[in-house]
């Protein structure tokens, strides 16, 4: 199953959701009483050797590694090659602490536990 990105108007919190292509607008998650919209972003694609493929940001086919480097760079993009293991496991473990650091400010909710808070503000 794809992974999509909702967008909620109310609050401008972003979410990414597994949804089955079928149900990608059927189905959005709910945020502040109403649905999120889906948000149309552009995949991350590995290019095994010389191949042709076309990109999802421009529509241009794309024939090598220098004019895949070269449209990222245009647009800002990044994908999970561009990253290294230790930026992500950074990058995941300070927003783990914001996300406890938002669940110990919250009041809970009568019969709530500690899993659920930290859904809430994940």
């Amino acid at each position: 199953m794809p992974i999509y990105e909702y967008h909620c108007k109310e609050c401008g919190k972003s979410q990414d959701v597994f949804n089955k292509i079928d149900d990608r607008d059927t189905s959005a998650p709910v945020c502040c009483d109403v649905a999120t919209d889906r948000v149309q972003t552009a995949c991350m694609v590995f290019v095994p050797g010389e191949c042709h493929y076309i990109c999802p940001v421009t529509d241009q086919k794309v024939i090598s590694y220098r004019q895949r480097a070269n449209i990222m760079a245009e647009h800002g993009l990044r994908d999970a090659n561009d990253m290294k293991p230790e930026q992500v496991i950074a990058a995941k473990k300070k927003k783990t602490a914001e996300n406890q650091a938002l669940a110990a400010q919250m009041t809970k909710v009568e019969g709530m536990t500690d899993k659920q808070v930290m859904e809430a503000v994940a």
